[in-house]
């Protein structure tokens, strides 16, 4: 018993002789004037950088044992020889608040760095030299120094990476506006600068401190970016600002074309119709989610979600999008195809989309296969109401692709058309130097009169037309594929009808066309109708080429040429009830794809009457 008291007691003595050490510490490290460390800081500096070192006061706070803060007053240092004539740094006063591990370990660690008054200009060129540096000033290794988070208060910092092409000036203020009781936005942070030869501009307003990535502390701001009519709003919380860390914020994005995103994106956008987007962005480890998706580009309204992933070994893009009416043109630039109305002056000679040549239906631009290998992509798309230049509006449509290693798959693209249904596929293979597609569509119930209206109002024709095509190509542009495509395709009609007075006048039958001026025109019912093509190194080979109505025949046969977008094809009507009026004569369809000539000429001699071969074409076909 008497040796456990003796063992308290002594333990009271010593825990009062640590605390009267400790609090002796503490007084000396008050009382201490560390300005007798200004001189030999100072010239130590001095020496190290070869530049001139000021310092009017020093102090040294211990109150926090291992996060000791220095406090340096009246500073300025010289800037390097190399760089902008003005001063390195300025500051009525700089403090540092540091943790004392990370000196000893080699790493220091700045947890705290706060600026009043300041102006700081930080300079780093291609080869690595940084005018920061004031010991080793030529060592061109990476930092060895972190800022964990920085507090500014009436101060200017400019900062130039000219590995980067990126320089800019931001200056710091008390925000005058700012609602203190609300989100304690205090700080007004407007800056100014250059980006790879773009310029930009903007404000926000911050919480006066700002965190970097490893300091695991987040900060709200609110602000915008501006660069050459494109604005980017945003409004939420950050980590870094200059290596993107976490954030949850909401974004709002606007401008007059995609292409102006470009050198802030990596990739080239194709010039495009003015957009908007807004969402609300979440990024942690490199994975961006974009949820709540609002958007418009053009005429066309998209919504949905998107995640970009960039953990992986492969940047990976998941998607799903919905909108309520959408234009081909408008998203012609999602594609990476120019939209046809964007302005000249915006696209620049790499952006250039020369299209199609005046006359030709392909484009003969080059495929920019590039950025289909550098990442992967899960998409799916959809659309209550599509339309596409010269084309029947869609309904229902729906998109389902996947990109892998350079291989684009459109696994499904299905709609609503005409009164009856398309579907279709699509393989791009970008692994090779020259690219490979291939493509299947069906056609089902459409309605010829709502497909063509041009042929329903000139020859009173109609019906429900089914068809298939089936190509494979190969070529740096759409017309090389074109050019060497293989495959087929074909069509036919059911339940069709012409007028009286069309058929007439294809078959020749010039007492008939009379005779309907006459009486009047009425339509006749097509028994049958089809074409089919076999295609071999882009020459189309008419296999079957039918029309069976109730007075008339018709036999065609001939090549369209996809190289040159050429057509030759002749087609021979045989009225089955010649009149005296009728002329023997063939039909002759022959010039460019995109507007052939049409004219009569007679007939051969294997045009008489109707090939035994080609009564079976319609059932022939029909039965593919």
């Amino acid at each position: 018993m008497d040796t456990t008291r003796i063992r308290l007691a002594a333990a009271r003595r010593g825990t009062r002789i640590a605390a009267a050490l400790a609090l002796a510490l503490v007084a000396l490290a008050v009382a201490f004037d560390w300005n007798w460390f200004r001189g030999p800081l100072v010239h130590y500096l001095a020496h190290e950088s070869g530049r001139e070192v000021r310092i009017e006061d020093l102090h040294v706070d211990l109150s926090l044992a291992f996060l000791p803060t220095v406090r340096l007053r009246g500073v300025y240092v010289e800037n390097a020889p190399w760089a902008a004539r003005q001063p390195f740094a300025t500051a009525k006063e700089a403090s540092f608040t540091f943790a004392l591990k990370s000196v000893w370990e080699g790493r220091p660690v700045i947890t705290r760095m706060t600026l009043v008054d300041a102006d700081v200009d930080m300079e780093r060129n291609a080869d690595g030299l940084r005018n920061w540096r004031l010991r080793n000033p030529d060592d061109r290794s990476p930092g060895r120094v972190k800022v964990l988070t920085l507090e500014a208060h009436r101060s200017r910092l400019r900062f130039a990476n000219r590995a980067l092409g990126l320089e800019f000036v931001a200056t710091v203020s008390d925000s005058a506006a700012a609602d203190r009781s609300k989100d304690a936005l205090t700080t007004r942070v407007a800056f100014e600068g250059v980006y790879q030869g773009a310029g930009f501009s903007g404000e926000a307003l911050s919480a006066g401190v700002m965190s970097f990535r490893e300091s695991g502390a987040t900060f709200p701001m609110r602000g915008h970016i501006v660069s050459r009519k494109t604005r980017l709003e945003f409004d939420g919380f950050f980590t870094d600002l200059f290596d993107i860390g976490p954030i949850d914020a909401k974004v709002r994005l606007s401008g007059p074309s995609l292409s102006l995103l470009y050198p802030f994106l990596r990739v080239h956008p194709k010039p495009s119709r003015p957009y908007t987007v807004e969402a609300q962005l979440k990024q942690t480890a490199q994975v961006y989610d974009f949820s709540r998706v609002k958007a418009t580009i053009g005429k066309t309204d998209l919504a949905g979600s998107a995640v970009y992933d960039r953990s992986g070994e492969r940047p990976m893009l998941r998607a799903a999008l919905q909108s309520s009416a959408a234009d081909f043109d408008d998203v012609r630039p999602l594609l990476g195809m120019s939209a046809p109305t964007a302005g000249a002056s915006e696209r620049g000679s790499d952006d250039e989309d020369r299209g199609a040549p005046a006359g030709k239906l392909f484009p003969s631009a080059t495929l920019r296969t590039e950025p289909l290998t550098a990442f992967d992509a899960r998409v799916t798309a959809s659309a209550r109401r599509f339309t596409a230049p010269a084309g029947p509006v869609l309904q229902d449509f729906r998109v389902e692709a996947q990109l892998e290693r350079g291989v684009l798959e459109v696994k499904r693209l299905d709609g609503a058309m005409a009164g009856g249904r398309l579907a279709a596929t699509l393989v791009l293979d970008a692994r090779q130097p020259v690219a490979s597609a291939g493509v299947t569509a069906q056609l089902e119930g459409i309605r010829l009169e709502a497909l063509v209206p041009s042929l329903s109002a000139k020859a009173g024709a109609g019906g429900t037309v089914s068809g298939r095509l089936d190509l494979k190509g190969r070529g740096d542009s759409i017309a090389a594929m074109a050019g060497h495509a293989r495959g087929s395709l074909a069509a036919k009609m059911d339940r069709g009808r012409i007028s009286s007075l069309a058929d007439a006048k294809l078959g020749f039958n010039f007492g008939k066309v009379v005779s309907i001026f006459l009486r009047g025109d009425s339509d006749i019912a097509i028994n049958c109708g089809a074409i089919a093509f076999d295609v071999n190194d882009g020459i189309a080979k008419a296999r079957s080429l039918v029309l069976d109505t109730a007075h008339t025949r018709v036999e065609g046969a001939g090549t369209i040429d996809l190289t040159r977008e050429h057509v030759d094809l002749r087609i021979v009507p045989e009225p089955k009830r010649p009149g005296l009026f009728t002329r023997s004569a063939a039909i002759r369809i022959r010039g460019p794809l995109r507007a052939p000539a049409v004219s009569a000429e007679d007939r051969e001699r294997g045009d008489a009457g109707v090939p035994a071969a080609a009564q079976g074409g319609c059932a022939a076909i029909a039965q593919r």
